[in-house]
């Protein structure tokens, strides 16, 4: 398997605007994007702009998905929306249901790949990337889920996968509060989450909403190892749609669907057939620095990455507690790493500022606090060939932190293999 990770700075370019990502030692095939809506090309944290979160993927110029949501910082009320997109892997949207920012991806190169502007984006936003290729990765599946109207489980396509439990199968998935047709604008919560399965009990997902048009903060959030998908119920509140993945299939996998609440809630997803995965979650004494958590024995030869998921809580069981906290990271190494954390407050004024970004290049996993300041942060000590150690950089947090993950490196080289030699057949039944 190949990976690099890297970030690009979108400007507000005009129509047509190109950034070109290059250097790469391989063309991708899979690439997943994240943002939370903060400009800067080195550790930042600031309280000044609005969050404008969300995951996409591609892995062609005309195979592509976006999840955004929205939340305006020291807005009257509150003032948030969402949005699922199928023409565009970076999308962003407003608090009256317009998408008002698209990035589109136009080519694959033998050594990266290059992203246009569609629709010019409200501000320049710094996005995170993943990409993956290399010859162990067959067949990548991008699509859209639609939350189900009752529980219980549900098929999606995925070419190439068949009903083995090797960890050669991944799905990454993210989605909204929208229950708009996708590529239409939402104006309502701001709900997302952002999640991964690699086989039946190996899941891993965050999640945070915050209620529209409310004059006092409500937001919540979840984090769990349990589930793949998580989200809020509409207006806030404890309880939760989620999903775990049940099993692989010939060209798919199911996912279980429990406590589903809003009908047609949109969701999208990147399937990979090929390379090792393992998606799950681990906990971390978040409160103590330099406090470590090895994860060992990953069904991995050769590790070449990890993404990171958390919101400085303990595993949240199958309900969301309060505040929007939430904070992506990649690694690849013990000195290449990145991450983005995003903040939104809980029980305060809505004309107060009451959001908070920021994005650092030297952690895994960042989280932001009340005061517009980096509260905790988080790092990997220890990068093995089947293995990784998580390490508290800056304390923060909870006794038992739940951190979810997705490792993914080369798959083992194939046993080798009997070859019948009739000649030394005949020689043993001489023997007799």
């Amino acid at each position: 398997m190949d990976f690099a990770h890297g970030a690009i700075q979108l400007t507000t370019g005009a129509i047509n605007t190109t950034f070109v990502v290059s250097g790469l030692s391989f063309q991708p095939k899979a690439i997943r994007f994240y943002w939370t809506g903060i400009d800067s090309a080195t550790d930042a944290v600031t309280g000044a702009v609005n969050m404008r979160r969300g995951e996409g993927y591609a892995s062609s110029a005309s195979s592509r998905r976006a999840i955004g949501s929205f939340s305006q910082d020291t807005a009257g009320t509150s003032n948030c929306g969402g949005v699922a997109a199928n023409d565009c892997c970076i999308v962003t949207t407003d608090g009256a249901g317009a998408i008002d920012g698209k990035i589109d991806i136009s080519a694959f190169a033998s050594d990266g790949f290059t992203l246009i502007v569609d629709d010019v984006l409200p501000a320049a936003m710094t996005v995170f990337w993943e990409a993956w290729g290399g010859a162990e990765i067959t067949n990548v599946t991008i699509g859209d889920i639609a939350e189900p109207a009752a529980s219980g489980d549900v098929a999606y396509s995925a070419t190439g996968f068949a009903n083995v439990a090797d960890n050669t199968q991944v799905v990454m998935l993210a989605g909204c509060q929208s229950t708009a047709a996708v590529g239409t604008g939402f104006a309502g919560d701001s709900g997302f989450y952002s999640g991964a399965a690699t086989g039946a009990g190996e899941n891993c997902v965050v999640s945070g909403n915050s209620d529209d048009a409310s004059t006092a903060m409500d937001t919540d959030g979840f984090c769990s190892g349990s589930f793949c998908t998580a989200m809020c119920v509409v207006a806030g509140g404890t309880t939760n749609s989620r999903a775990t993945l049940a099993s692989f299939g010939t060209d798919q996998f199911t996912l279980t669907w429990a406590g589903v609440f809003t009908a047609n809630r949109r969701s999208a997803y990147m399937a990979i057939k090929g390379g090792r995965w393992k998606a799950g979650a681990f906990t971390i004494a978040g409160q103590t620095a330099t406090a470590t958590t090895a994860v060992t024995g990953l069904p991995i030869t050769t590790l070449r990455g990890v993404s990171f998921k958390g919101r400085m809580s303990t595993d949240s069981g199958t309900a969301f507690a309060t505040i929007d906290r939430m904070s992506l990271g990649t690694a690849s190494s013990t000195s290449s790493r990145r991450a983005m954390g995003q903040m939104d407050e809980n029980a305060t004024a809505s004309s107060a500022a009451e959001i908070g970004t920021a994005v650092e290049y030297d952690q895994t996993l960042v989280f932001v606090g009340t005061s517009d300041t980096v509260v905790g942060t988080r790092d990997v000590s220890v990068f093995g060939t089947d293995s990784f150690t998580a390490i508290v950089d800056t304390a923060g947090g909870s006794a038992s932190e739940c951190i979810g993950y997705l490792a993914f490196g080369d798959e083992p080289p194939p046993s080798p293999s009997l070859v019948f030699n009739p000649n030394m057949a005949l020689v043993n039944l001489m023997r007799f």
